[in-house]
């Protein structure tokens, strides 16, 4: 399998995961290592589509591939409360000149982040 669709499909997976233990009851919803591991999960997530996006760059992937990427990536960023990261795989997303739909959706993520809009559940979009 393509190195760029294995990282990014493995980030997905650790997104279902720490969606699913977001959304059971089975634990308490304040339970600190339930919230741990959600978390864990989601940087899990955007490791993987760090690499993901260096194996696009390495391989020379297309615009379109680079864009949607970037904004995984900075979507995945917030879900970590790390802004800094969220902002810069936004400016990287929009510095490759994304198509319009994509570059609407990093736009608004962007407002999201700098008017630090998030909770502690994540973004309020």
């Amino acid at each position: 399998m393509n190195p760029v669709l294995r990282h990014h499909n493995r980030a997905m997976q650790y997104v279902d995961e720490a969606e699913s233990l977001r959304r059971s009851n089975g634990e308490s919803r304040r339970s600190s290592k339930r919230n741990d591991a959600i978390a864990m999960g989601y940087r899990s997530a955007l490791d993987e589509e760090e690499k993901a996006l260096e194996a696009a760059r390495k391989h020379g992937a297309g615009v379109k591939t680079l864009s949607v990427l970037y904004r995984s990536a900075a979507w995945l960023a917030v879900k970590c409360k790390n802004l800094a990261k969220a902002r810069e795989m936004i400016e990287l997303g929009l510095s490759v000149n994304p198509p319009a739909s994509v570059k609407v959706e990093l736009e608004k993520l962007s407002a999201v982040v700098n008017e630090d809009r998030i909770t502690k559940q994540g973004p309020l979009l």
